[in-house]
């Protein structure tokens, strides 16, 4: 009757351990290596929308800047970014200790490149002093902000496509002001040479 509850408890132990060191070692890969981390993903088995367009601007305009790209090797549908430098493998060790002292958190699907534990399958949490910026992927256009609104998401810049919707999301998701940015879509720059 009692072994559920055990095996419960055992994983969350687990995982609090597994947290606490991963933070320890993060702390100590910050003394080592100071430079601001910035983790940039997108769906993890696809490489197509804001978020490698975006990174692949990183890589090429702003080598000054430690960034990495998360994605999921073993379910990639999409291999072109095997061939892009300082991808990391979603959910390894590596993953972990890189999103515990990253600075900037930029997906266009929010949390889907968030790692999880090992044991509990538990989602991290943001440190601190991360900034979570949602590149989106698609124009919003119905109210979803129940799950992308400030009192859930944790995002702290919130990027529009439209001036319409970046209206829409000053209106309905509870941000402040300088939270929502209308600035187009990463990938529209990667659609003509202007």
């Amino acid at each position: 009757v009692f072994y559920p509850n055990i095996k419960y408890y055992f994983k969350k132990i687990l995982d609090s351990i597994e947290i606490i060191s991963v933070r320890i070692i993060a702390r100590i890969h910050t003394i080592v290596f100071p430079k601001p981390i910035w983790l940039v993903g997108e769906r993890l088995d696809t490489a197509q929308d804001n978020g490698i367009v975006f990174f692949n601007y990183l890589q090429k305009e702003r080598q000054d800047l430690k960034s990495f790209y998360i994605f999921d090797k073993k379910r990639a549908q999409n291999h072109k970014v095997n061939n892009v430098n300082k991808v990391i493998q979603y959910n390894s060790f590596y993953h972990k200790i890189l999103f515990n002292r990253s600075k900037y958190y930029i997906t266009s699907h929010n949390h889907y490149c968030v790692p999880l534990t090992f044991f509990g399958k538990k989602r991290y949490s943001f440190s601190v002093q991360t900034k979570n910026v949602f590149l989106q992927h698609g124009i919003t256009y119905s109210d979803n902000s129940d799950d992308y609104g400030k009192a859930k998401s944790k995002i702290d810049l919130f990027i529009c496509g439209a001036k319409p919707e970046y209206e829409f999301v000053k209106e309905r998701f509870g941000y402040n002001p300088d939270q929502v940015k209308l600035t187009g879509f990463a990938r529209f720059d990667a659609l003509h040479n202007v």
